[in-house]
């Protein structure tokens, strides 16, 4: 009876211990990121808020790196409510306190497959709900990058391709699947985003032809009749009376008009 209750109160303590392991872990993170979160945010708004000047000079490519385990970023995916502090580094204790980059990878910003990972039970729950075409943004002080989802799978541990660079940039999320497993669960979900493409500008439709101006119509006018230089020439006017009247008569008779007719 004496180790019966011996073991059945080891077993309690033992439970009490995991559990408050478990809560101190959650808690812990949870007390990180309300702290050390409002800090990351006031260093991205004082990024944010640089000179326009400055920030219109085109930046020249450079190498930044960051300590094992300190802040460099924030990942947001609006439609799932997550929102957490990226840490650099993959390791157990900066996990517990955030989402962590693999230092293999790439940088945000860089050329190549931006790797981030979290726990299931923790900062990457929200992911069970995730779909293709979900928007998410990594802000950090260098700038904000959106990307958009382009497929998610379930892979077995020892498959590191979906880990590997890529010759395009691209951000890959991985956390432990399923997400309802008790214990070390057996495979691991996989998110693939690509990097938000600008929308294209549409050609705008080349307008008709401009119609011919209209020429109003001139109205014809009949034609005039022409008019003959001889119907114009007019005969002396006859005299009246007298001798002349006489003498006129008798010219009109003589005149070859008076002959042909």
């Amino acid at each position: 009876m004496r180790f019966t209750r011996a073991a059945g109160l080891a077993l309690c303590i033992g439970g009490l211990l995991l559990v408050g392991r478990g809560l101190f872990e959650v808690a812990g993170g949870r007390i990180y990121q309300e702290l050390h979160g409002r800090q990351v945010d006031r260093e991205l708004e004082i990024a944010t808020a640089l000179p326009q000047q400055a920030q219109s000079q085109p930046e020249q490519p450079r190498r930044v790196s960051y300590a094992l385990g300190s802040a460099i970023g924030r990942l947001e995916i609006p439609r799932l409510g997550l929102s957490a502090v990226v840490l650099e580094g993959s390791d157990t204790g900066t996990l517990r306190l955030g989402v962590g980059r693999l230092a293999s990878s790439s940088l945000p910003g860089e050329p190549g497959n931006v790797v981030l990972a979290a726990h299931r039970d923790t900062f990457f729950r929200p992911l069970r709900n995730i779909r293709a075409g979900d928007q998410i943004s990594l802000r950090t002080p260098q700038g904000t990058f959106p990307y958009t989802v382009d497929w998610t799978k379930v892979v077995d541990p020892s498959d590191t391709g979906v880990l590997q660079p890529t010759p395009a940039p691209s951000l890959t999320l991985v956390t432990c699947y399923p997400f309802s497993y008790i214990g070390p669960a057996p495979q691991r979900f996989i998110v693939r985003a690509l990097p938000l493409a600008a929308p294209k500008a549409t050609a705008m439709p080349e307008p008709p032809p401009a119609a011919p101006p209209l020429v109003p119509r001139r109205r014809l006018r009949k034609p005039q009749p022409v008019v003959a230089s001889v119907a114009i020439a007019e005969e002396p006017p006859a005299p009246r009376r007298g001798v002349k009247r006489v003498f006129h008569k008798l010219v009109t008779v003589f005149s070859p008009r008076a002959k042909m007719q």
